[in-house]
């Protein structure tokens, strides 16, 4: 990349950039038809996925800027402002077939001019490329992954739904929405409910997620942002749009291939209008015992609330499958810092330039009180999976791999785009007991990388772009998260034949029962395993399976949509 002297220099000149480049953000080619540039094979990655909070993020991002500069389409149309003509106009670079995703490599094949604006410099086509492609100065290849595949005889993954809502914005009153290029309402806007206004918004989104979640094929899904119709004011089943989701994929899965952990009957009581939720696959695990919310007052009225639920494969008769427990996840976003605080606890919480934005300081908060719900869990494998609104390096992640959690994820992969930088906020952790346990971890890069105008928030935006129902790209504004396990052993069986001896105990006493009363006495109970989870909650001698046990009040939760 020339310096900023170098590129003053040939200020106004007709250029051939030289090599190969990479897309390092695609936002901003749905409205204005630009891509943003890096020179190289690799994308720009987020300071704090990287390197430290503070100094050495604000030097990895001034690297960053200075490697970055847009490739425009010759055009100030913007193409979601309705009343210009850019909905009836092809997009410069993107098209179906043709996603123009992070990370895909660009060649120039025409000379461009340099051209300042604003204080930076962009990449200018000779000629205009808005509403006509084939006067491209470039070439972008790539190609969308497929799902990966992970080893392991289990599989759990942790996937952000992007505000799923079954309950529709058409359906409360006085909602409005977002509108496409017809002036239909597509996505609610300031209203109660946060997903899909109209019910051919929601069959799109849902297709996606479906498809998605399907070929992920998990044992055991952990899922944010699910509708909360409690919270939301629209029923009083806390499960109605979990329910709609589980029947949707069974329905695309043509046999009853999902089922849903339920709510557990005590529940806060004032929770956000988005949840967390476990799926699972009925003829390979079963949940054991009941779920547990962990209601913490690091919680109260700033994010949704952990949950919990331990698990058992399901095995034939000559093999055993260990318990194991998931907890998931969803922090504090960044997008904002919470109200009415002052002092030390408001600078904490005020994005400071560090690389780590609003509401750090809740978020090393909840990561505190994660790492302290979790120890009762100690000895049974546990994971702690989901958005945790924190990339790699940051503070609250720290906090968990400092209490002893091993960090399964985020190396090199990323959940995330923002900014033109590519990043992990979806996170996977083991405690020693599910560690050794994992085969490997990945990330399957099936939204984040993808341009939001393929996100069924856009459909109808442009005349030219159609909404691609038929894949899972773009499902969401984050990709999933993936974990193998390997948890099912043999069970070894007793020798068989002539050379097998009774035991003297037997043969002294056929008709007594093996063993010494205190020994029967301890297989009985050893028989009768119970749940983790069982004995957690407020109070731990209160056994969970008979009746599900939530922890302290409830709490009411702020979110953003995006960072």
């Amino acid at each position: 990349m020339p310096t900023q002297d170098q590129m003053e220099a040939l200020e106004s000149m007709l250029v051939l950039p030289k090599d190969t480049w990479t897309i390092t953000d695609n936002y901003k080619t749905n409205r204005y038809g630009t891509l943003s540039l890096t020179p190289g094979t690799e994308v720009l990655r987020t300071a704090t996925d990287v390197v430290a909070p503070g100094a050495p993020a604000q030097a990895y991002e001034a690297e960053n800027a200075a490697k970055t500069i847009d490739l425009d389409d010759a055009s100030t149309t913007d193409l979601t402002n309705f009343q210009q003509n850019g909905h009836k106009e092809r997009y410069a670079y993107l098209a179906n077939g043709a996603p123009a995703r992070v990370g895909y490599h660009v060649t120039f094949t025409k000379p461009v001019v340099l051209e300042s604006r604003f204080g930076s410099f962009v990449f200018q086509p000779t000629q205009m490329t808005a509403g006509n492609p084939d006067r491209s100065p470039v070439t972008i290849t790539g190609e969308r992954p497929a799902a990966p595949t992970v080893s392991g005889d289990t599989k759990v993954a942790t996937f952000n739904v992007l505000n799923y809502f079954s309950d529709l914005g058409e359906n409360e009153a006085g909602c409005k929405g977002y509108e496409d290029r017809n002036h239909k309402y597509v996505t609610d806007k300031n209203c109660k409910l946060r997903g899909a206004w109209s019910s051919q918004a929601f069959a799109n989104q849902q297709t996606k997620i479906v498809q998605a979640i399907n070929t992920i094929d998990a044992d055991v899904v952990a899922l944010e942002e699910i509708e909360n119709p409690v919270a939301s004011g629209v029923s009083t089943d806390r499960d109605g749009a979990l329910k709609s989701l589980v029947n949707a994929l069974n329905a695309a899965a043509g046999s009853e291939v999902w089922a849903y952990v339920p709510s557990p009957s005590t529940v806060p009581a004032n929770e956000d209008v988005i949840r967390i939720a476990f799926i699972y696959k009925k003829a390979t695990i079963t949940p054991v015992g009941d779920s547990v919310i962990y209601d913490d007052p690091a919680y109260t009225g700033l994010a949704r609330q952990p949950l919990a639920q331990e698990f058992k494969p399901i095995t034939d008769a000559n093999h055993d499958g260990k318990n194991f427990v998931v907890i998931a996840n969803h922090f504090k976003s960044k997008g904002s810092a919470p109200k009415n605080l002052s002092g030390a606890e408001a600078a904490a919480n005020t994005d400071n330039g560090d690389g780590q934005g609003n509401s750090n300081g809740v978020r090393v908060k909840q990561a505190r009180a994660l790492a302290t719900f979790a120890q009762r869990f100690n000895g049974t494998p546990t994971l702690l999976v989901g958005d945790f609104n924190a990339y790699t390096k940051e503070d609250p992640l720290k906090v968990l791999t400092d209490a002893g959690w091993a960090h399964e994820s985020g190396h090199g992969d990323s959940s995330y785009v923002y900014g033109g930088r590519s990043g992990s906020m979806d996170h996977v952790f083991a405690n020693s007991a599910a560690h050794p346990l994992i085969t490997e971890v990945k990330s399957w890069a099936v939204n984040a990388q993808e341009s939001i105008a393929f996100e069924y928030s856009r459909a109808n935006y442009n005349a030219y772009l159609a909404f691609e129902a038929d894949n899972p790209y773009r499902a969401s504004d984050h990709n999933p998260e993936i974990i193998g396990l390997n948890l099912i052993t043999p069970i070894a069986q007793p020798p068989v034949g002539p050379s097998a001896q009774p035991s003297t105990q037997a043969s002294a006493n056929p008709g007594a029962p093996a063993g010494t009363p205190e020994q029967s006495a301890s297989a009985t109970k050893a028989k009768q395993k119970r749940s983790k989870l069982a004995s957690t909650g407020v109070n731990e001698t209160i056994p969970l399976a008979l009746g599900a046990l939530v922890l302290g009040v409830a709490a009411c939760a702020m979110r953003r949509r995006t960072l």
